[in-house]
C-alpha cells in the first residue's frame, strides 16, 4: 500500500509535467486570449505542491515542506481560477484573495510549525480546494462567452463533482481517527489521488477544448461577419450601378437634347459663322456623348477598353459630315485599358482633328484617306491622325493657331502632360505623345 501511494504521486507529478506542457502548447499557440499564461503558472505551483508533497513522505516530516506543499497547492488552483476569469473578460476580486489566503496560509503554518496536526491540514486543505473549485465552476456557469457554452458546462461538472468530494473528505476526516502522513496505509488516500488525477485530466482537456472552441467560434463569426458585410456591399453597389446607369442615361438624354437645341438653332441662323460655331459645338456635345453611351452601355464605369470607345467615335464623327461615308478610315488602336477622364481627352481631341481635317483637308480630293493610330508603349501614348489631303500651309505652327478647334486640342494635350507635334508627309500628321497613370 505504502508503494502504491508513492508511485500514485510519482505517477500524479508526471501527468500533470505533461499536462502543463500541453497548456503551454496551447497558450503559445493562442496568445490572443487573456488568462492562458496564468493557467500555465498554476500547473507549474501544482506540480511544485507535489513534489514537496512526496518529499515530505520520502524524508522525515518537515514542517516548511508542509507549509510550501499546501500553500502551492491552493495558489495554483486560485491561479487557475484567475486566469479563467480573465479568459472569460472578468476581473478578480484581488482583495479577497489576499485575505482568503493570508488566513489560510496562518492556519497551515499553525498547525505545521506550532500545533502540528496533518488532520487540521487536511480538512484545511480540503476545504479550500472545494472552495476555490466551486469559485471557477460559478463563474463558468455565469460567464457571458457564447462559443464556449458545453466545454464550460463539462468543466464545471468536473469542478463541482471535485468540490464534493473533497468536501466529503473534509468531513470524513473531521469523523475518524487521524493518521500520520498523506501516504499513511488508506483507501481515501488513494482515492484522493485518483480523484486528482482523473480530474486533473479532465481539467486539462477542458481547458484546450474550451480555448479551441472559442477560437473556432470567433472565426466561424468574422466569416459570417465578412459574408454578411460582403452581401451588403455587393448589394449597394449593385444599387450604386443602377443609379449609375441611370445618371448616364439622363446625361445622354440631356445631351442629346442639347445637340438638338443647337442643330435647331443652327437652321434658323443665316450668318454662315454662327452656323458653323453652332455646328462645332453640337459636334463636341455628340463626342462627349458617345463617351457616356458607351460608359452606360459598359459594366466598367471606371474604365473603358480604348478600341471600344475611340473606333466607334471616329467613325460616327466623320458620318456626320457631308460625304464622311465617303472617307476610307484606317484604325490602328492598341487594346488597352483608358480612364474616363483620358478617355474624355482623348476623344474630344479626336472629335477636333477629325473636324479640321473634314473642313478644310479634303478641298479637290476624290479619295479620301484618314488614318488614326493610338499606340500604348508601358502606358506611354502615341496619338497620331493622318490625311492625305492637301497639307499644312507653309509656316505653320499649330502652338501658334487661331482656330479654336486646334487652340482646344493644344490644350487638352497639355492637359494631359504630353507633347504635339506636326508633319506634312503627303497630307497632314498631328502627333500627340502623353504618358498615361497606370
Amino acid at each position: 500500500m505504502n508503494f502504491s501511494l508513492h508511485t500514485l504521486a510519482v505517477v500524479l507529478i508526471f501527468t500533470n509535467i505533461i499536462q502543463a506542457f500541453a497548456i503551454t502548447a496551447q497558450h503559445l499557440f493562442t496568445r490572443i486570449y487573456p488568462g492562458t499564461g496564468l493557467w500555465v503558472f498554476g500547473y507549474l505551483q501544482f506540480i511544485a505542491g507535489l513534489t514537496f508533497t512526496l518529499a515530505n513522505g520520502l524524508l522525515v516530516f518537515s514542517p516548511l515542506l508542509a507549509i510550501l506543499a499546501n500553500l502551492f497547492f491552493i495558489g495554483g488552483i486560485y491561479t487557475l481560477y484567475t486566469g479563467i476569469k480573465r479568459f472569460l473578460g472578468e476581473e478578480e476580486k484581488i482583495r479577497l484573495f489576499i485575505a482568503g489566503f493570508t488566513l489560510f496560509s496562518m492556519a497551515i503554518i499553525y498547525y505545521s510549525a506550532v500545533n502540528e496536526s496533518f488532520k487540521a491540514r487536511v480538512i484545511l486543505f480540503s476545504l479550500g480546494w472545494s472552495a476555490v473549485s466551486f469559485l471557477i465552476c460559478y463563474t463558468l456557469i455565469r460567464g457571458n462567452v457564447r462559443h464556449i457554452k458545453k466545454s464550460a458546462a463539462v468543466l464545471s461538472a468536473i469542478l463541482l463533482l471535485q468540490g464534493i468530494f473533497f468536501i466529503i473528505r473534509a468531513i470524513i476526516t473531521a469523523i475518524e481517527p487521524p493518521v500520520e502522513s498523506f501516504f499513511a496505509p488508506s483507501s481515501m488516500q488513494i482515492i484522493v489521488l485518483l480523484v486528482l488525477l482523473i480530474a486533473g485530466n479532465w481539467l486539462t482537456f477542458s481547458l484546450i477544448i474550451m480555448v479551441n472552441q472559442r477560437l473556432n467560434g470567433e472565426i466561424n463569426d468574422a466569416m459570417h461577419e465578412a459574408l454578411v458585410n460582403r452581401e451588403r456591399a455587393e448589394k449597394t453597389n449593385h444599387e450604386m450601378e443602377i443609379l449609375l446607369k441611370e445618371v448616364h442615361h439622363r446625361i445622354k438624354n440631356n445631351m442629346n437634347t442639347i445637340i438638338g437645341l443647337l442643330s435647331l438653332q443652327s437652321e434658323t441662323v443665316s450668318d454662315a459663322p454662327a452656323v458653323n460655331a453652332l455646328k462645332d459645338a453640337e459636334s463636341r456635345v455628340r463626342s462627349m456623348m458617345i463617351l457616356y453611351d458607351r460608359l452606360y452601355r459598359s459594366e466598367l464605369y471606371t474604365e473603358m477598353p480604348a478600341p471600344e470607345y475611340l473606333e466607334p467615335l471616329a467613325r460616327e464623327i466623320l458620318d456626320g459630315f457631308p460625304g464622311g461615308r465617303d472617307v476610307t478610315l484606317h484604325t490602328g488602336i492598341d487594346n488597352f485599358i483608358m480612364n474616363p477622364e483620358t478617355l474624355f481627352y482623348t476623344g474630344i481631341i479626336i472629335n477636333e482633328l477629325l473636324t479640321n481635317i473634314m473642313k478644310h483637308a479634303f478641298r479637290n480630293i476624290s479619295e479620301k484617306i484618314i488614318n488614326l493610330s493610338v499606340k500604348n508603349d508601358k502606358n506611354r501614348i502615341t496619338l497620331a491622325v493622318e490625311d492625305n489631303g492637301c497639307g499644312f500651309p507653309a509656316g505653320f505652327d499649330i502652338m501658334k493657331t487661331t482656330g479654336f478647334g486646334l487652340q482646344l486640342v493644344v490644350m487638352l494635350s497639355e492637359q494631359l502632360g504630353g507633347k504635339i507635334s506636326t508633319e506634312n508627309p503627303a497630307g497632314s500628321r498631328i502627333t500627340i505623345v502623353f504618358n498615361m497613370a497606370p
